[in-house]
């Protein structure tokens, strides 16, 4: 597909050990193809670095990965890259890669605190060639929608840590902003896996039941 800027497959969890990690089938998930700009930017599209390819040409031309974020980065380059053209999804065979889900990885230190995540939604959200893409009112929508999903996630990790304060506040505050019948439904999980102490899906997994499994 010359027309396309990157390519991207399918990823697989696995514990430290290498022993597979509770997930939901890849049957079971959505892999946009084609112009995913607004499911990225929406929270419906979650990339793994390891699993694309890039045309060369098109990173340099957006500036490659900006340096100054600690948290998300990945996510906004995905969005400038979507902006230039298609990203095509390969198919759910070949597995691409697979993912080492550790206790002591950067990301699950940073994203439990919401300001972590507020540089990288910033930049997306001031970047003019991504709001040209869409009318005024799609846009201001769209934007929205995006801090919604970026505050369930913080609220989501918050969670799996057993934070349980300040993961309702978030959820509470995403759920407020843009509400989802997939979210609710979450939300009442959450409640209830607080209530029995044992996590009741693998997106709401505790942390430390990966440590005692």
């Amino acid at each position: 597909n010359p027309g396309d800027v990157a390519a991207y497959g399918t990823a697989w969890a696995l514990f430290e050990d290498g022993a597979p990690y509770p997930q939901k089938p890849l049957h079971r998930r959505a892999f946009p193809s084609g112009d995913v700009l607004e499911s990225l930017m929406r929270g419906q599209l979650f990339i793994l670095i390891g699993t694309v390819l890039v045309r060369t040409a098109c990173a340099r031309e957006i500036g490659g990965f900006r340096t100054d974020l600690r948290l998300s980065e990945d996510w906004e380059f995905w969005c400038r890259l979507a902006a230039q053209g298609a990203l095509r999804f390969i198919g759910l065979e070949p597995q691409v890669m697979s993912m080492r889900i550790r206790s002591a990885s950067t990301s699950r230190a940073l994203a439990p605190v919401w300001q972590n995540h507020l540089p990288a939604l910033r930049a997306v959200m001031s970047n003019r060639q991504l709001a040209s893409r869409f009318g005024e009112a799609k846009w201001r929508r769209i934007t929205r929608e995006m801090v919604s999903a970026q505050l369930w996630e913080a609220g989501r990790v918050n969670f799996t840590a057993r934070r349980y304060a300040e993961a309702r506040r978030l959820m509470m505050q995403s759920l407020a902003g843009a509400v989802s019948a997939k979210r609710l439904a979450l939300f009442a999980i959450a409640q209830a896996s607080q209530l029995l102490g044992r996590s009741l899906t693998p997106r709401l997994r505790f942390m430390d039941e990966d440590a005692i499994r």
